[in-house]
């Protein structure tokens, strides 16, 4: 749908006055009456009344402190871990507030938002969604509805897209992507967003500047802000007739403002094409931050991440708001998801790496495999930057030719995480950048090791800036790309897998920012210190 059609539609709907209504519809009413009143006010009506089915105490003990807290702030924080249940908690939240929205990181997550509760409001995207005017009812991304507009001057009857749309500002509680939350400003009283820590660089987005490197004949090799302002000078005949180009450029040598940067393919207009992004590292003053939740309108936030802390939300322009933090409890007992440390496998490992600079590394790995019979006979992942993971593979599959040793470049991960998932249990994923979005559910996945810390590269100067100004953050970056990795051995209750650190840096690294890791982390850090592999995989089953 065209950015005008978008205009006009919300227009119209606006100038029809589709005010939510006042009582409640059946299916937005508790799941059980429990004696609770009519009395209005949030803070009277028990919560768990509305909670679908059962909740396990975890879920129980956040959701009564953010009622107890729901007078006392406008913006609550819920740290909820791995299998914490959120989806469940965040449409309790939304039904016991009464008219709120929950906005989703994707497509995927809001369809099985409609698929688990159909009585919701759930906005999908525009080609789910399924046109009727046309004979062979094509999906809406290929119907035109301009020029159905044009010849009519109505839109079609009975568009789905256009009532579901139109369910979503009437219906009390209502579901959507990010994107389509913004785009239509479905803003109210409360609104809850999942996976909040994806908000900072979604506003970092939003408020920075793009490259298209096909337009300026920008060279592969420019993927750092020194190499583009190097550049940028040097072809004036570039930059001259570009207005944006100058102030870019003006901004990159002055100093005024700092980046992080990041090349790759963007989409533009229905294509994909090569972006150099350029994100500002503050945002906490960012105005289109503070459109995506206007206080007049939404007068209730309420952000559910694993892994988003106090400087996180600094960065979100909550000016003026009262912030309440709450911390879930893992449902994960820590002996079945320990952090294995200072047990005489760590080494330290410095760049540039090179066989013999990594032999206390590859000794560690060698005796874990050979000589423990879990780490044999299951599946293990090994976080280790792309430098470091080339030269680690070669040597592994030399010292354990029984083993399939598997490594992947930025083009193949993909593909070669599929051979993993598909290979048999004597197998071993050498991962770069794999520290999100992978689910490793199963006991035939045993373990993860972590080869090295993920600092931010200080030869990246906005990294380098923080490092230096803002050091909190900058150890914060490396926490929460530590928090997102833990997260994925062991995915459940009856779960299990080990995490194993060998890098001999983490010691003095969590000695120095412990309080930036959450209790249930720092649970499982303080139970796995010193513990060995054997005695690790005996203690699964005590929880």
């Amino acid at each position: 749908m065209s950015s005008s059609l978008h205009r006009i539609t919300l227009e119209l709907f606006l100038t029809r006055g589709m005010n939510m209504s006042s009582t409640a519809r059946k299916t937005d009413a508790p799941s059980s009456s429990k004696g609770v009143s009519k009395r209005s006010g949030k803070s009277q009506r028990d919560i768990l009344d509305y909670f679908p089915g059962t909740p396990r105490p975890g879920q129980a003990s956040l959701l009564r402190q953010l009622q107890e807290s729901w007078d006392k702030a406008d913006v609550f924080v819920l740290n909820a871990p791995v299998a914490f249940g959120k989806t469940l908690v965040g449409m309790t939240i939304a039904r016991w507030a009464g008219k709120a929205h929950v906005a989703l990181p994707n497509n995927m997550l809001v369809q099985q938002m409609k698929e688990s509760f159909p009585q919701v409001a759930c906005l999908e995207r525009k080609d789910s969604y399924r046109c009727h005017s046309y004979r062979d009812e094509v999906d809406l991304s290929y119907a035109n509805c301009s020029s159905h507009k044009n010849r009519t001057n109505e839109y079609c009857t009975g568009c789905p897209y256009l009532a579901a749309t139109r369910a979503a500002y009437a219906r009390p509680v209502s579901v959507s992507n990010y994107h389509i939350y913004m785009s239509y400003k479905i803003y109210k009283p409360t609104v809850i967003i999942d996976e909040a820590h994806l908000m900072v660089p979604l506003i970092q987005d939003l408020e920075g500047r793009k490259v298209w490197a096909q337009d300026i004949g920008l060279p592969q090799s420019i993927d750092t802000y020194t190499k583009l302002r190097d550049w940028l000078k040097k072809n004036p005949q570039v930059v001259e007739p570009r207005p944006a180009l100058q102030t870019l450029l003006a901004d990159l040598e002055t100093g005024t403002e700092h980046y992080l940067v990041k090349r790759g393919e963007e989409r533009w207009r229905n294509e994909e094409r090569d972006c150099l992004s350029l994100l500002p590292i503050d945002t906490a003053h960012s105005q289109k931050a503070v459109m995506l939740w206007p206080q007049q309108k939404v007068k209730k936030l309420v952000l559910m991440s694993a892994t988003l802390s106090e400087m996180d939300v600094r960065q979100l322009a909550l000016q003026g708001r009262r912030v309440k933090y709450i911390y879930g409890e893992s449902p994960i007992p820590k002996e079945r998801r320990p952090i294995l440390w200072n047990n005489g496998l760590e080494s330290n490992v410095r760049f540039p790496y090179t066989s013999e600079g990594m032999q206390d590394l590859t000794n560690s790995i060698v005796d874990m495999v050979k000589t423990n019979d879990y780490i044999r006979t299951t599946k293990g992942l090994i976080h280790a930057p792309y430098s470091q993971a080339v030269v680690l593979g070669k040597v592994l599959k030399q010292l354990l030719p029984t083993h399939t040793i598997l490594v992947h470049d930025a083009r193949n991960k993909q593909q070669v995480f599929e051979q993993f998932k598909a290979s048999n249990k004597s197998c071993i994923l050498i991962g770069s950048g794999m520290w999100e979005g992978l689910d490793l559910l199963g006991y035939e996945y045993g373990w993860q090791a972590i080869a090295k810390l993920p600092f931010p590269s200080l030869g990246d100067a906005a990294w380098s800036y923080l490092a230096e100004h803002e050091p909190e953050r900058y150890a914060w970056a490396t926490t929460k790309t530590l928090l997102q990795g833990f997260g994925r051995i062991c995915r459940g209750p009856t779960d299990f897998g080990l995490t194993i650190v060998l890098d001999k840096a983490f010691e003095n690294f969590y000695f120095r920012q412990a309080s930036l890791f959450p209790p249930y982390i720092r649970e499982a850090i303080e139970h796995g210190k010193g513990l060995q592999l054997e005695a690790a995989v005996r203690k699964r089953d005590e929880g």
